[in-house]
């Protein structure tokens, strides 16, 4: 692709990002900063989703019956992706106003107990993100497996197969959002 051809693409990008965001109430910068999360937590769901097979036993032993979500911490991913959560979480940080090298904000959780139980029978779970926007306007959660596959799950049904979904831990969030407006 030549200098010219990547400026149109550049241009036509920002035009259109911007008459987006002047139809739906946001800036550009907000549309920007959801894309590019969106885009990271795909490409992490997917990068995890793969690593699933070498350490399952790993994330299981950190998942109960009693603690169906945890944060995503250095011993059950690899440096590689340690390296891009951190960068996630310092950016997400930084959007949300909290202080910028504090915990990890991003956590793993499945979506329901029974699902638990299918895993530790040996049913690799699928790692999917949530989506960007209001949940009212999802058709359908994007997951992976292990193989890298895409799988569209129906957001009114529960999967019928484990899910793990990579999000941003509310309550921790609110809770240091909390502390920074207190303080």
């Amino acid at each position: 692709m030549n200098a010219f051809t990547s400026l149109l693409f550049a241009s036509f990008a920002i035009t259109s990002m911007t008459s987006v965001a002047a139809e739906s109430g946001f800036n550009a910068f907000e549309l920007s900063s959801a894309c590019l999360i969106k885009l990271e937590k795909k490409q992490l769901s997917l990068r995890l989703a793969q690593q699933l097979t070498r350490n399952t036993a790993r994330w299981q032993g950190v998942f109960s019956t009693y603690q169906l979500e945890v944060n995503v911490e250095r011993p059950c991913v690899s440096e590689a992706i340690t390296n891009q959560f951190d960068e996630l979480n310092r950016y997400m940080r930084q959007l949300q106003g909290l202080i910028e090298n504090g915990p990890q904000l991003y956590q793993l959780r499945l979506v329901d107990d029974a699902m638990l139980h299918q895993w530790q029978q040996g049913q690799l779970p699928l790692v999917a993100y949530a989506p960007t926007g209001n949940e009212s306007t999802w058709q359908y959660i994007e997951a992976f497996d292990h193989h890298g596959n895409v799988h569209l799950l129906d957001v009114y049904t529960q999967p019928e197969v484990p899910v793990l979904i990579l999000e941003v831990n509310g309550q921790q969030s609110l809770r240091e959002g909390l502390a920074v407006m207190q303080g």
